[in-house]
């Protein structure tokens, strides 16, 4: 063989990863968090635009050096250790359980949706996409059981007969330039991140995303369970903006690919996919969104709310 060929397959062996990680991420110099024409941080992307947040490695709510899956890093430097986390005697029991099965009953591996941290924690990543003519922000899942769930910003409270999903009822508000969401109302059927962290229906959730700067979106998330913990605790992670010419939301690209809509489950509600994604031809799910925004309003009424909702 050749010194040249030789040299020509060393090359090509040293830039594979960064040529895969090219075609993954197109990530932008550092700059600032970009906003919206009133001053107000955009944590999604503009009308156009292409991109979602992704974790970076496998970050924990609760530092577990000795987790069955190992984790990698963008948890927070203020995460709690493990055996800090004040579990209640059997939620820590069942958390070991499920660590020592090495995870394998995960219900977000069986396509059921997930609260926040799991969501958020999601491999694939999840797209904010803001609808301020709604007063309405939706968190979708890019993978996994392409779920997605309704931030209500219109100053309403928890409904008082609430019923119990898997996402829980979310409502938010603005302090600064930080999005905070408080979720209650959860089934007993999740997980609330990947590692394996039980709850019970008294779960009550209040996470923060704060948008640093264009690239990174901070997530710190309150767990108030009192009947799977002694006390509140805090924990959170950093994800990282996934900005590529050919990033298209997979939850997207199935649907529009589909001939029939999707399943997805909403918060309180379930339902399907909305309709107009199917003919929108975009890269992103906040574009196709956007697209059927423009199609009028009965195709945006077509994401499974309520008409007493909207």
């Amino acid at each position: 063989m050749s010194k040249s060929l030789i040299a020509v397959i060393i090359a090509i062996i040293v830039a594979s990863p960064s040529i895969g990680q090219n075609r993954q991420q197109a990530a932008r110099p550092a700059q600032p968090a970009p906003r919206w024409p009133d001053g107000r941080v955009n944590l999604g992307t503009f009308p156009g635009e292409k991109g979602h947040w992704i974790r970076q490695g496998r970050g924990q709510l609760a530092s577990n050096p000795e987790s069955i899956i190992a984790a990698g890093p963008g948890g927070l430097n203020s995460n709690l250790l493990m055996a800090d986390v004040p579990f209640q005697p059997w939620a820590r029991a069942l958390y070991e359980t499920r660590q020592a099965n090495f995870e394998r009953d995960a219900p977000h591996s069986r396509c059921k949706p997930s609260p926040g941290p799991r969501q958020v924690g999601t491999a694939y990543g999840f797209e904010i996409v803001e609808m301020r003519d709604l007063q309405r922000i939706f968190l979708f899942d890019i993978g996994g059981p392409y779920s997605f769930r309704v931030v209500y910003m219109d100053g309403r409270p928890h409904p008082k007969d609430l019923e119990s999903t898997y996402t829980g009822h979310s409502i938010g508000r603005w302090e600064g330039d930080t999005l905070v969401v408080d979720t209650v109302g959860f089934n007993e059927g999740s997980w609330i991140e990947a590692e394996g962290f039980p709850h019970t229906d008294k779960l009550r959730l209040i996470e923060r995303f704060t948008r640093s700067d264009f690239n990174l979106l901070k997530y710190e998330v309150t767990v108030d369970d009192p009947g799977a913990y002694t006390k509140s605790w805090t924990g959170g992670l950093i994800s990282a903006g996934i900005w590529a010419p050919s990033c298209l939301s997979t939850f997207a690209r199935r649907t529009i690919e589909s001939k029939r809509p999707m399943k997805a489950r909403t918060a309180p509600h379930d339902g399907t996919a909305p309709s107009f994604l199917k003919d929108a031809r975009s890269h992103s799910l906040g574009a196709a969104i956007d697209f059927g925004r423009r199609k009028g309003t009965e195709a945006t009424r077509q994401v499974d709310i309520p008409r007493s909702d909207l």
